[in-house]
């Protein structure tokens, strides 16, 4: 398992512009987030890394996120393109963008599988279902059913799975991770508002969940004191 390191940043100094200790360095809000199935790939990878999450604060306070915002200019003139959270320090290489921070793991530490089409598919789309999750996490009236309803796209996710362990071949991908997270997610909100599991009626993504949490990487790590099962999202969130 990989052993990671957990640093809490509460003031803009503690969020690092380049590698803590030589260590890949991932860097992201103190919450699952984008970031979880970038903690699970690294923890599957086996490589040791520094998992620095950043306190938000309290809103509606003026400085609510202000640690970020005071240190992002200085993390953008260290060379990180595009800078936003999460973002992932490797060598020299400074990386935004969580997919591409996904792809990057997956290609060095050969978490891609060996059908990259199928992995940039299953990728996106798990993306697209994250984004309308978390959406709906944050909207001031927080109402799940219409996701459940109409944008789960299940029927879909099972025939993409089929008879496979994983969504697109025999072994875990970086795609699988990101999927995983996302139902993971779906599944606490349902709970959350008193209503049944959508996985229940799709036994095969029922069982890919549990086949993503029993395999030893992903297990080991979430039984280690670096896991945080919650909060899902920032404070500002109605869900979290």
């Amino acid at each position: 398992m990989a052993n990671s390191r957990v640093i809490g940043a509460s003031v803009a100094s503690a969020i690092p512009v380049e590698a803590i200790d030589g260590k890949i360095t991932l860097v992201y809000w103190d919450i699952c987030g984008l970031a979880q199935p970038i903690r699970l790939a690294l923890a599957c990878a086996g490589v040791e890394f520094v998992d620095v999450r950043i306190d938000a604060g309290h809103p509606p306070s003026d400085s609510y996120k202000q640690v970020w915002f005071d240190r992002k200019p200085d993390v953008a003139a260290a060379g990180c393109l595009f800078t936003n959270l999460p973002y992932l320090i490797d060598g020299n290489l400074k990386i935004a963008q969580s997919n591409a921070i996904l792809l990057h793991v997956g290609r060095k530490f050969n978490l891609l599988g060996d059908n990259p089409v199928g992995v940039d598919l299953a990728l996106a789309q798990g993306t697209d279902l994250d984004n309308a999750l978390t959406g709906t996490c944050y909207r001031e009236a927080f109402n799940l059913e219409p996701l459940l309803q109409s944008r789960l796209k299940l029927d879909e996710w099972a025939a993409m799975l089929g008879a496979k362990p994983f969504m697109t071949g025999d072994t875990l991908t970086v795609a699988d991770l990101k999927i995983y997270e996302t139902f993971r997610k779906i599944k606490i909100a349902a709970g959350h508002c008193n209503l049944t599991s959508p996985f229940d009626k799709h036994p095969t993504l029922s069982a890919f969940i549990d086949r993503v949490e029993a395999h030893p990487p992903v297990a080991a790590y979430q039984k280690s004191p670096a896991y945080r099962a919650r909060p899902l999202n920032n404070p500002h969130a109605q869900f979290r």
